[in-house]
């Protein structure tokens, strides 16, 4: 089952599903999978980290500059950012190392997995437990055409519980 949370750029998609996980884990569920969490840098987007919520750990995953140390075969160029192919990697393993968990998240699904890159979407299609992914408003009804994902879609709402809003589609 796939639970959609939506809105436009910079509605803090990302920022509610870390709270929602938090609040899963304080209810005694398990969370696995990746969020993006932003890096910011004087009020201006820097780059990306990937979380574990289950685990709390972190990694960055782009940066609008080809991050320090990393090798040239490791580093993607897409849009305005450099991603870092291992980050996909490690996150698609923590993706995978999630199928058990009562929640799975899935962030910033978009326009690098609609293309065949990013996150491991597909391995994903036959879980029965909640997946929860973080889309953009434009990449919707994408998803539901190229992998027929379909499911409740949770439209961000300033100052509203996500909790109470997904509630009804988790686990009791």
């Amino acid at each position: 089952m796939y639970i959609i949370i939506t809105g436009p750029k910079r509605a803090g998609k990302s920022v509610h599903l870390l709270r929602l996980a938090e609040a899963l884990k304080d209810q005694g569920k398990t969370t696995a999978g990746v969020i993006s969490r932003g890096l910011w840098k004087d009020d201006e987007r820097e780059g990306y980290e990937i979380v574990n919520p289950g685990a709390g750990i972190s990694r960055l995953l782009c940066s609008r500059t080809k991050p320090a140390g990393a090798e040239p075969e490791d580093i993607e160029p897409f849009c305005s950012y450099f991603f870092l192919r291992s980050s996909f990697a490690l996150g698609n393993r923590w993706i995978a190392q999630g199928r058990d968990a009562d929640a799975l998240f899935i962030d910033e699904v978009g326009n690098i997995e609609l293309k065949g890159g990013g996150w491991d979407v597909g391995q994903t299609l036959d879980r029965t437990l909640p997946v929860i992914l973080g889309v953009r408003e434009d990449a919707v009804s994408k998803l539901a055409r190229v992998w027929g994902i379909t499911g409740p879609v949770i439209r961000i709402v300033p100052g509203a519980d996500m909790l109470d809003a997904i509630s009804p589609y988790l686990l009791p």
